[in-house]
């Protein structure tokens, strides 16, 4: 380990950290099961009660110091395990994980805890609950639109609060943890009814709340093998553009569904970023043909470096729109790296780039057999793979710089001059973009 406080790096080789992290997951992984099953002897014993705690939850939250949710999942999985003991063992293999087994807890019975145990072993927690919504399917939600009351601010004096006890935080779940079946999906906040093209009235509004905080974009809850159940907040702007729509395609949608003016309003959108990235729908145009090169040209010995450099400049960076969709329908959308070792291909599909197999900067075509799609990730695993981890970082060091000195006023100074490749061209990592329209030459 190096002294730098903020600098602690490991002084290990690549794979003997990989080993490492992969040993020590395993560990912890047993010792995670292990403590599932030290916890259910102590809830079955009721130990709790002699350190004036009324719940297994309440001990492990305020004697053993876990958090609310951590003490939520193991309790509930503990209690599970004592009815089916292969929970621990699953657990410790790393086949099941405490999130996954939350939502199958509930469901598990006699029965059919082992076909239902061994169809989620290796799962994620986003697919276990599609598995759940396939075998114990909810009705549909009824659609409406409510507003958010505004939540007045609370008058504490500032003298009191240091007066007063402080309360102990609300628990999310009840302190037992009962191992009942989820119920109904309602809405946890109190909210004033307002269907659309109705106003809320007065007299019908509930107590305050304050809003709730925003957080991470979580996928739409699978309610059953195909329907889902999304929920989101939404301003009176959105709001209203929701309403002229439902007005202006009364004529196909008549009662005017929330879902099927989504769906149409999302199939435009899709084609739209389609057309404008990947040119997918775009009227084809004639290109001329390029010279077919792959990178066993880059060491061919009749190519001189001022042969290169002259090549080089004379082409353009943009990627002609027919390379862009054929290499989008090739690839699927998604990023094509493959891991070697286990033939995993990455599932990436948000931040997508064009790579160049053979780089752009030293002589690479496009054309349908140079380029791919590539996230954003494994764009600069390729950029260290070809260029190298030294000269990548200073090509980052000079655009953090350029664009600091963007910011300045004028005949404040200048942004020094980019790095560029050996062929003279501006390094990828310095005029990178992650919009496709624009690509960028990626080694």
């Amino acid at each position: 380990m190096h002294d730098g406080q903020d600098d602690q790096r490991i002084d290990l080789h690549d794979d003997a950290l990989l080993r490492c992290l992969r040993g020590k997951l395993s560990q912890e992984r047993q010792i995670t099961a292990e403590v599932l099953r030290l916890m259910a002897e102590v809830d079955r014993r009721r130990l709790y009660a002699q350190f004036a705690c009324d719940s297994m939850f309440a001990f492990a939250t305020r004697v053993l110091s876990m958090s609310e949710a951590a003490a939520y999942k193991r309790i509930q999985v503990a209690r599970a395990g004592r009815r089916f003991p292969t929970l621990f063992a699953r657990i410790g293999t790393g086949r099941l994980h405490l999130s996954g087994l939350c939502v199958l807890v509930p469901h598990l019975t006699a029965d059919n805890h082992q076909e239902l145990l061994d169809a989620a072993a290796g799962l994620g927690k986003r697919q276990i609950e599609r598995l759940v919504a396939e075998r114990f399917p909810q009705p549909d939600v009824a659609t409406s639109v409510r507003k958010l009351p505004t939540a007045p601010r609370p008058a504490v004096a500032p003298s009191t609060r240091s007066e007063q006890p402080m309360a102990a935080p609300s628990s999310p779940v009840p302190p037992d943890v009962q191992q009942t079946a989820p119920a109904a999906n309602t809405e946890a906040v109190p909210m004033l009814q307002s269907p659309l093209g109705q106003t809320p009235q007065a007299d019908r509004a509930e107590p305050a709340v304050a809003p709730t905080p925003r957080r991470a974009q979580h996928p739409p809850q699978p309610l059953s093998a195909d329907r889902y159940l999304l929920k989101v907040s939404v301003s009176g702007q959105l709001c209203d553009k929701l309403r002229q729509s439902q007005d202006l395609l009364r004529g196909q949608v008549a009662d005017g569904d929330v879902a099927t003016v989504l769906e149409q309003a999302l199939d435009a959108l899709i084609a739209q970023q389609l057309k404008k990235k990947y040119a997918v729908g775009a009227k084809a145009r004639r290109t001329k043909p390029q010279p077919q090169q792959s990178r066993s040209a880059e060491a061919s010995p009749t190519a001189s470096p001022a042969t290169s450099t002259r090549s080089s400049a004379s082409r353009s960076r943009a990627i002609p729109a027919a390379i862009r969709r054929a290499v989008y329908q090739r690839d699927g959308g998604q990023c094509c790296f493959v891991d070697p070792k286990t033939g995993q291909r990455c599932q990436a599909r948000a931040h997508l780039q064009f790579h160049h197999d053979l780089p752009f900067a030293k002589g690479g075509p496009h054309n349908v057999d140079n380029v791919f799609l590539a996230c954003a990730a494994h764009n600069a695993y390729f950029a260290r793979r070809d260029y190298g981890a030294a000269h990548i970082q200073a090509a980052i060091d000079a655009k953090a710089v350029a664009h600091g000195a963007s910011r300045t006023r004028p005949g404040e100074g200048r942004a020094p001059a980019p790095i560029t490749t050996a062929s003279g061209h501006p390094h990828p990592a310095v005029d990178a973009t992650d919009n496709p329209s624009q690509p960028r030459a990626s080694p």
